[in-house]
């Protein structure tokens, strides 16, 4: 089931917004210069956050870590500070999680949202789509895009932030998942929160 929240999701959807350039060059000095793609939420221990990142090199092309894998990597602003790098273990379930999929193309890649599948989103692709890009100021950026569902006119999204909710202490299960992006059309912040089955 598909509800739009307001209060709840408001305040990630402007941490999203406004401090992604001061999140990156706190972890610039940890692993180089990268750019953040979107930050990932979540209900508990909510201080902490995870960046989703890639790497563009002076031609605006996505780094591969091999000749079809682009870099898509994550880790911890503990805080919303400081940087920490992700345990391997948590690493490999985030991943079954945002799959990235391997391409030829320099400018862009695709990662599909697994989780997503086991909530009622009414989406017709679980696929976010992340392109490289010059801006108008003459830097480069990587930004993903997701298509919402028919209920949202299949409305385009360039996703700021993903806020998971779950419950249960050994084998927590996945309860919500809110997305918060900006509409590529109308420019304004639209949050959509997605339930369990």
């Amino acid at each position: 089931m598909l509800s739009r929240i307001l209060r709840p999701t408001f305040f990630f959807a402007v941490v999203a917004l406004t401090s992604v350039a001061t999140q990156a060059s706190i972890a610039e000095d940890k692993i180089g210069p990268h750019n953040i793609i979107f930050m990932y939420e979540k209900n508990r221990n909510p201080q902490n956050t995870m960046a989703v990142y890639t790497q563009l090199d002076s031609k605006c092309h996505v780094q591969k870590i091999k000749a079809d894998t682009p870099v898509f990597d994550f880790y911890w602003l503990m805080d919303r500070a400081n940087y920490k790098p992700v345990n391997p273990i948590i690493k490999r379930e985030v991943r079954k999680r945002l799959e990235v999929l391997p391409t030829k193309d320099d400018s862009s890649f695709s990662v599909v949202m697994n989780n997503l599948k086991e909530l009622n989103t009414g989406l017709v692709s679980f696929r976010l789509t992340v392109k490289a890009k010059n801006q108008a100021d003459g830097s480069c950026k990587a930004e993903a895009f997701l298509k919402l569902g028919p209920s949202d006119k299949n409305a385009e999204i360039r996703l700021q932030s993903i806020y998971a909710e779950a419950e249960g202490l050994f084998l927590p299960a996945l309860r919500a998942i809110t997305l918060t992006g900006i509409d590529t059309k109308t420019g304004k912040v639209t949050t959509r929160k997605y339930l369990a089955r």
